[in-house]
Formats: structure tokens, sequence, C-alpha cells
């Protein structure tokens, strides 16, 4: 995650000269995989358990998504830029203190309550309906995906996401780590996952390269099939 988005960033910085914002939503769609609608039941088909995406989602919605999200709120409010709100900002995002506290009761073992864990479960169930609601209407009414300009940006950051990624983690996970040959397939497989649709909900929800996080989720997701296959033809 850190090379594809380090990738990205230098790209989008140097190249492109987008602004922060731009190049944090480039970011994300450069690194950020899929690992929950589309990883868990690839996890269990292909690789035979589920479990083995849990180290990348808790990374990315620990790590990746906290930082990312920083970054955009410290770059498009219009607050002044203070080193106690960059610590604090993290903490005060939902996202991150759910995913905290999901953390801690499942290490803690402990089950809610029925009146507490049945709104929540209510509210979870519907997220990612509405989430797919949305990105449909995107499709319907925006421009035709590859045909919302910077098709250059979109083209470079699908490349990263589904042949950079998985081609640096199999070589960091054979050579570096060591990993037998089941680890490397498991890995491999996680890293070519195509770019999550959290991506694009963060774009609309801070009004920055919506379109462009739309086409690298549509165009990753195609892709990732002949990816995927790819990778199980050559490692399984």
């Amino acid at each position: 995650m850190a090379i594809t988005a380090g990738l990205q960033i230098a790209a989008s910085r140097y190249v492109w000269k987008r602004s922060a914002p731009e190049t944090t939503i480039g970011a994300f769609c450069a690194a950020y995989a899929n690992v929950g609608n589309l990883g868990l039941p690839i996890a269990g088909y292909v690789l035979g358990d589920a479990s083995l995406v849990a180290p990348m989602l808790l990374t990315q919605l620990l790590v990746l998504q906290p930082a990312g999200l920083t970054a955009l709120d410290l770059s498009t409010g219009d607050r002044t830029r203070t080193w106690r709100r960059v610590v604090t900002t993290p903490f005060t995002n939902p996202l991150l203190i759910g995913s905290l506290v999901g953390v801690l009761l499942a290490l803690a073992d402990v089950r809610l309550p029925a009146p507490v864990r049945d709104p929540l479960d209510l509210v979870g169930g519907m997220s990612i309906p509405a989430m797919l609601l949305a990105y449909g209407l995107s499709l319907r009414f925006g421009p035709l995906p590859g045909k919302g300009g910077r098709r250059a940006q979109t083209g470079l950051t699908v490349f990263l996401k589904l042949v950079v990624q998985p081609l640096t983690t199999f070589l960091l996970a054979h050579y570096a780590l060591g990993l037998d040959e089941a680890g490397v397939l498991a890995v491999t497989v996680i890293a070519a996952l195509p770019t999550a649709q959290n991506v694009f909900v963060h774009a609309g929800r801070y009004g920055v390269d919506v379109v462009l996080a739309r086409d690298c989720v549509f165009l990753s997701t195609v892709l990732s099939v002949p990816a995927l296959f790819a990778v199980a033809a050559l490692l399984a």
C-alpha cells in the first residue's frame, strides 16, 4: 500500500500538479483494496480461508483510512492548521471511532445487548446497499467511465492498483519475507483486489475528484477479473 500510494502521490503532485485533496483521493484509488465486499468471498473461495483478509482490512480501517481522511479534513477545511488539530482530527472522525470501538469489543469478547446491537445492525445492513445505489446513480447520471477527463491519471491509477500493487506484494512476500507458497498466493490475491467503493464515498463526502474515484472503482473492478485469474494461474 505504501509503495503504490507513494507512486500515485508523486505522480499527482509533480506530474499532474494536483491539489492535496485530489492527491489524497488518487492515493486512495491506488492503494485502498475492496477487501470487504469482494475480498471476503474471494478469499473464502480461492484461498479457502476468509479470515486471511483480516490484516488488510484492519490496516485499511485503522491506518490508511484515518491518515487519508485526516489529510482531507486538514486540506479542505477553513480552520487554522495547528499541531493540536493535526493530532486530534483522526479521533474525531466517526469512521475511525467506530473501527476502534469494534476492535476493542472484539478483543474483549464483549457482545452488545440486543437493544444496542439491533439498531447498529440495521444501519450497518443499510450502508452497503445505500453505497451501491449512490454509485449506480453516479454511473447513470454522470459521464460514462473514461469520458470524464483525466484519462492518463485514471489509467495509471488502475495500473498501480492491479499490476504494481500485487507485483510488489509478490516480490516482498517471496523474497523479503520468505512466505510459503500458500502465503505468497494469499497476499498477492488480496493485493490484486480492485479499488474499494469506500473511496467513491469519501470523494463524494469531501467533494473532491468524484468522477476519478468512480472511474477507478469501475475500471479496476472489471479488470480485476483477469488480474485475479492471472495471479491464480501463475501462483496456485
